[in-house]
């Protein structure tokens, strides 16, 4: 338990609510009324290190949290199909735990529905995610795609004109 709730309670609540916004919502609301029971102060450290934790995984909330610039939903669009056939490969060089990249190849048949899983599970465990990230996993000895590298170098990429003044 990472923030101490009873796992009895949560079971309770994920029972109760559907909803899983809420659900967590009220999970977050009951760690905070047990930890003034015990005279603690809940803190926002408390929470973000629960949210670090490789169980959770979720440094996107972090991130929007702290309203930090994050990789565009759009540049994992455009990669999933263009990547869909090396997609475990690519997982790989990504760094991706295998359970991760299980999970994402049972989830769907569909292999392109799979892979852009699969970034967006990089993306959420990430701390901060970048187009560069993705592009030297394309170039790495197990992808050996530097072809489209260079595609989503020009595409998503800042490039300076080199012979202005």
């Amino acid at each position: 338990m990472l923030l101490n709730v009873a796992l009895v309670e949560i079971e309770s609540i994920k029972r109760d609510e559907p909803k899983p916004e809420i659900r967590n919502i009220k999970i977050l609301n009951s760690w905070r009324n047990a930890e003034m029971k015990l005279g603690k102060k809940p803190t926002w450290d408390k929470i973000r290190l629960c949210l670090e934790d490789e169980t959770v995984g979720r440094l996107d909330v972090i991130r929007a949290l702290l309203k930090e610039d994050e990789l565009d939903k759009s540049v994992l669009g455009w990669l999933a199909p263009q990547i869909a056939a090396k997609f475990q490969a690519y997982a790989r060089a990504l760094d991706m735990p295998e359970r991760e990249i299980d999970i994402s190849s049972q989830n769907s048949a569909d292999v392109e529905r799979s892979c852009m899983d699969l970034l967006e599970r990089w993306r959420r465990r990430t701390r901060y995610p970048k187009v560069e990230d993705l592009i030297q996993a394309l170039e790495h000895d197990i992808v050996m795609r530097p072809d489209l590298a260079e595609k989503m170098r020009e595409k998503f990429c800042n490039h300076e004109d080199k012979d202005e003044v």
